[in-house]
């Protein structure tokens, strides 16, 4: 039979997580105390619309900072519980391991020398059995004592275990934890984004199937996206209104310049040449409106025609020679082909089947070409703009934990009264 066995797990490094977390509830409740102070008018006073409007805020993040603190400091507190009865616990089976090894060879000596005096042939040998029958017992009852203490201390220890695990885990419902719906919604918006950031590499390939199908997934990866950022402003505050302005103008750019294009490329050329007067052939040009409705596809403008649609430019690529001295000469001269190649398909091309046909709108070509260009600069705008909030953010949290660290700011209901610009 062996012995029992030991119970694993370092006490010390339980308690010293315990203690981490600890320390950083205090220092929590400190921030919460140091937030409401700035919020409470009592104590601070603004000089500045901004400052009120940042005291304002203030309060709302106090009530979550304090809550931050407590489920630190009951994490904690169950953590320091769980350390004690681990303690416990080791102590208790090591106890009962040196007892089960001490008594465990004295029940088989015991026990070994009964069988021989029972089967001895002395009557004086034969005596002496009752007495090691006794001592084997008692080795005996020593023996399952120690596993019966033992069990008992593995059986409090996953006890507290269990208990430790429910505390932690009922502190996910303390309102600070993420909804499955934000994570999802999240989640969303993460992979949205980064399908659209592929499909937008690709779109840059000179191969028109792939073009297309990049471009169409593009443009519904950055509708999923402007939505999953829409819900999460409406639903839980997260974000901004500009940013989001910023991001549906900016997802807005690409199909409203498509349109303008296909409304320039309209054309109404042969009916006008076919008017016998001035007055019907100036009635038959198309206008704005007209042309916007061939970007919508309306029936009314079904019966113009259009500009041809330049046939996409390809490079093939080809090899390098075996000399490696030609090789930067090659490189060279197949970036300035894809490069021609790219300028031409995005922007030669059309304009010159739009020039070059009568009746169509070279104006509302370059329009759309602006729009395009608008749409990009909005992008990069939003971008930089989210980046620097970001930013801002982390050097705000930095320079307030700083502060708290080594100045040690008294709680907000010991602040004096001061002024901020």
């Amino acid at each position: 039979m062996r012995a029992p066995a030991p119970v694993d797990g370092d006490p010390a490094t339980v308690r010293a997580l315990a203690g981490t977390l600890a320390g950083q509830g205090d220092w929590l409740g400190s921030l919460g105390g140091s937030l409401r102070g700035l919020a409470d008018p009592s104590l601070t006073t603004w000089d500045s619309a901004a400052g009120v409007a940042f005291g304002r805020r203030c309060a709302g993040v106090a009530g979550v900072v304090d809550r931050l603190s407590r489920r630190y400091a009951v994490a904690a507190r169950a953590l320091v519980a769980l350390a004690e009865s681990l303690a416990r616990a080791q102590a208790t089976v090591a106890a009962a391991q040196r007892a089960h090894e001490e008594a465990w060879p004295e029940f088989l000596a015991a026990g070994d020398a009964m069988a021989l005096a029972e089967s001895s042939d002395d009557p004086a040998v034969r005596s002496t059995a009752p007495r090691l029958r006794a001592r084997m017992a008692e080795a005996g009852q020593r023996v399952q004592a120690a596993e019966g203490r033992a069990s008992a201390a593995r059986e409090e220890f996953r006890a507290a275990d269990r208990r430790c695990a429910s505390v932690l885990a009922s502190l996910r419902d303390d309102g600070l934890s993420d909804s499955g719906w934000y994570d999802a919604v999240t989640t969303t918006r993460d992979v949205a984004g980064a399908v659209g950031s592929v499909a937008d590499t690709v779109a840059l390939l000179p191969v028109p199937p792939v073009r297309a199908g990049a471009e169409s997934v593009a443009a519904v990866a950055g509708g999923a996206g402007l939505a999953a950022d829409a819900a999460l402003l409406m639903v839980w505050g997260d974000g901004s209104w500009s940013s989001l302005a910023l991001g549906a103008a900016a997802s807005a750019a690409g199909p409203v310049a498509g349109g303008l294009k296909t409304g320039a490329r309209a054309t109404n050329a042969a009916a006008q040449a076919a008017a016998s007067t001035r007055v019907e052939r100036r009635s038959l040009r198309i206008g704005v409106g007209r042309r916007l409705a061939v970007a919508v596809g309306a029936p009314s403008a079904r019966a113009f025609g259009k500009a041809p649609t330049p046939v996409a430019r390809t490079v093939r690529w080809t090899a390098p020679s075996r000399h490696p001295g030609t090789w930067p000469r090659w490189a060279a001269e197949q970036a300035e082909l894809r490069t021609r190649a790219a300028v031409q398909n995005r922007w030669l091309d059309d304009w010159r089947a739009v020039t070059s046909t009568s009746g169509t709108s070279p104006r509302m070509l370059a329009t759309a070409w602006g729009v395009e260009a608008g749409g990009a600069a909005l992008d990069q705008v939003s971008s930089a703009r989210d980046a620097r909030a970001a930013a801002a953010s982390d050097r705000a949290v930095e320079e307030a934990g700083r502060r708290l660290t080594l100045g040690n700011p008294p709680h907000g209901a010991e602040q004096d009264v001061a002024r901020h610009r």
